[in-house]
């Protein structure tokens, strides 16, 4: 029931983002939540591994630093998947959203073997991202906003899993949202070391 002067679209609205905040904070893939939800379960996460880099001779990737070559093969992973239908909690190349991108170029495409988070709250809170400008980004770095986020390929351009209807595709990076975080992996590959 909506307010008095409250129009009851704002109020699902609000409900929905509070829902998929409270999702990502407790890693609880937003699809499976709902699923839960709608059988009168309380919805469950899986656990939050804390993070604790492995010394098995993997490196760091420095992405657009002194020369490496890090952050442009995560770039490169991202546009391999332009064209891929959006699908709201989706993460594999039948669709995905703008999280699911993330996820499957980590873990899928240059084979993360440690916990990754799946949500935009998880990738803003993980230990293997660290905070940067607007103006540090570089390919291969995420840009964040509450709700959304996209893999950098250049300063001013990203790829992007928008919005229903659309399918992941290049976009600025500059837009008309409030709220920008850059961040930029600093976690390890355990074992590997990207060319």
């Amino acid at each position: 029931m909506a307010t008095k002067g409250t129009p009851g679209f704002a109020l699902g609205a609000a409900s929905a983002g509070a829902y998929l905040l409270w999702a990502g904070i407790n890693n609880v893939p937003p699809l499976d939540g709902l699923r839960q939800l709608l059988r009168g379960q309380v919805p469950q996460g899986k656990p939050i591994k804390p993070f604790a880099p492995l010394s098995l001779g993997g490196a760091a990737i420095q992405p657009g630093a002194g020369g490496a070559v890090g952050g442009d093969r995560i770039a490169q992973a991202a546009q391999s998947h332009i064209g891929t239908p959006y699908r709201w909690g989706g993460s594999s190349p039948a669709g995905m959203d703008c999280s699911g991108l993330v996820w499957y170029v980590f873990v899928h495409d240059l084979g993360y073997t440690g916990s990754f988070p799946r949500t935009t709250a998880g990738e803003l809170a993980s230990p293997l991202f660290t905070r940067i400008s607007r103006a540090e980004i570089q390919a291969g770095d995420l840009t964040w906003w509450p709700g959304h986020v996209g893999i950098a390929i250049s300063n001013s351009q990203g790829v992007y899993a928008p919005h229903a209807g659309t399918s992941v595709q290049i976009q600025n990076i500059d837009r008309a949202r409030t709220g920008f975080i850059g961040l930029r992996f600093v976690g390890n590959f355990p074992g590997r070391v990207l060319p």
